[in-house]
């Protein structure tokens, strides 16, 4: 249930809370927006609108939760440091990862 519930929350919640730290407004990067940030964005609204005391138990509760935050800042990490290295294979190499990780072809409820 980690992985299944409380990451994919965390990374809407990431998303949202980043963003409106940004000082951007949602109109203006909506303007400028790519396919991927619109699907994020919509995911990220959806959990926004829900009940915020659920969510803050579904994360709090969770006796994983502490382990789940620690995987998710050292692959924040690894994710950085690839992307700023000064060759393209380390961030290469996370974008197979990603891909091996995933089956071919996603279930159709997935799309």
């Amino acid at each position: 249930m980690q992985y299944v519930l409380g990451l994919s929350h965390l990374v809407a919640i990431l998303f949202f809370t980043t963003l409106a730290r940004s000082g951007q407004s949602f109109a203006d990067l909506s303007r400028l927006a790519s396919t991927t940030f619109l699907k994020e964005a919509r995911t990220a609204a959806e959990v926004a609108r829900e009940n915020p005391n659920l969510y803050f138990e579904i994360q709090r509760l969770n006796r994983h939760s502490a382990d789940l935050f620690t995987l998710v800042q050292g692959s924040l990490a690894d994710i950085e440091a690839a992307a700023l290295a000064n060759e393209a294979e380390p961030f290469v190499e996370l974008m197979r990862r990603g891909r091996a990780f995933f089956p071919e072809s996603l279930p159709a409820e997935l799309e």
